[in-house]
């Protein structure tokens, strides 16, 4: 019997402190430390492959330091070559890191990014393009 007013007092006493404890604020997200768009251009085609130009635009308002891009080919294809810096490819997605020479994208700069695809068929779209994480504009 002692066990139940002692348990019921704790109740009451942890209750009590639950419902005089203020509600904690949630914040909004963090707006975006930048924004960009792409433009994405097929420079040459031919039996079994092409080659593209993408340009990734740091619109502001922060730098992107060191720069990446993501983004998915639009099927199968493999990458072949890729100047303007070093990629990993995993399945359809694609990530670009800068080069050692142009590591920091300040407002207004671009990324010129070139490659060759192995792929029998159309040029393929890219989707998803982003810019340290921030999706992009076309």
């Amino acid at each position: 019997m002692r066990f139940r007013r002692v348990f019921a007092a704790l109740l009451a006493v942890v209750g009590g402190i639950a419902l005089a404890t203020p509600a904690v604020a949630v914040d909004d997200p963090p707006a975006p430390r930048l924004t960009c768009r792409y433009e994405y251009t097929v420079v040459n085609a031919w039996q079994g492959g092409y080659q593209v130009k993408l340009k990734v635009t740091n619109l502001g308002p922060e730098r992107a330091a060191p720069w990446y891009v993501n983004f998915e080919l639009g099927g199968p294809g493999t990458i072949a070559y890729l100047w303007g810096g070093s990629f990993t490819q995993l399945s359809y997605h694609v990530r670009v890191n800068a080069p050692s020479w142009n590591r920091d994208l300040y407002t207004g700069q671009y990324a010129e990014i070139e490659f060759a695809v192995n792929h029998n068929g159309s040029p393929l779209p890219l989707t998803g393009v982003s810019l340290n994480a921030v999706r992009c504009a076309a």
